[in-house]
């Protein structure tokens, strides 16, 4: 599948169910926002320009939380720097219905650890089974698939088939379409604090984001 099919494939599903659950589009990610909260669904490449990898993530701020630039993140926001969490859509109902057990989900970086925090991200690979990933066009079948199957185990992706990717595209949407807004109205100002206390690694950044939630929490408390 080329990359022209498979994000009019992401658009085609994301009118099919968000848009309907209150979500808008804008630079190719879809936004929500009440009045307590922001939600931004992002598509975000793999950055290797020999792979077919779009990660998906959710994007969540409370409103009234200035980003790191000390400006109140608006509505269309495509700066990531600009939330504080993400979650790996896949998590989303899993999450929900433990009462948001930190055994199912934790605030991580959303870089920690490996190229995408399997806690933020779920990678698709659309790119089918014969996909060369090499330089080397002369390259052996075989040298071709070890290459491949070492970039899937990098992004974390089991299937390689191109329905395999249709389905799993769908069904990251319908859980964004059917839990994100749930989860987000579950997600306390008190919640992120102790998300990014508890689990958060001290860096400059995320003092910053625990700073604004405290002035923000013992201002709506007063």
């Amino acid at each position: 599948m080329k990359a022209t099919e498979f994000n009019s494939l992401v658009k085609g599903l994301a009118n099919e169910y968000l848009k309907p659950a209150g979500f808008i589009m804008s630079k190719n990610n879809w936004y929500y926002s009440n009045d307590s909260y922001k939600l931004a669904f992002f598509s975000v490449s793999s950055g290797h320009p020999m792979m077919q990898i779009k990660a998906f993530t959710l994007g969540f701020v409370h409103n009234g939380i200035p980003n790191l630039d000390n400006k109140i993140v608006e509505v269309g926001d495509s700066n990531l720097w600009s939330y504080p969490i993400f979650i790996a859509p896949s998590l989303l109902k899993e999450h929900l219905t433990s009462g948001l057990s930190d055994d199912i989900w934790t605030y991580k970086h959303r870089f920690e650890d490996n190229y995408m925090q399997e806690k933020c991200f779920n990678s698709i690979y659309y790119g089918g089974a014969d996909k060369n990933t090499l330089a080397d066009k002369n390259a052996s079948k075989e040298e071709k698939e070890e290459s491949l199957k070492d970039m899937m185990q990098l992004y974390g992706i089991e299937n390689i088939e191109e329905k395999n990717a249709v389905e799993e595209l769908t069904q990251i949407i319908q859980n964004v379409a059917n839990y994100t807004i749930k989860w987000g109205n579950s997600m306390s100002l008190i919640e992120v604090i102790h998300q990014l206390e508890t689990y958060g690694q001290n860096r400059p950044f995320e003092q910053t984001w625990i700073e604004n939630y405290k002035i923000e929490a013992n201002r709506t408390n007063s």
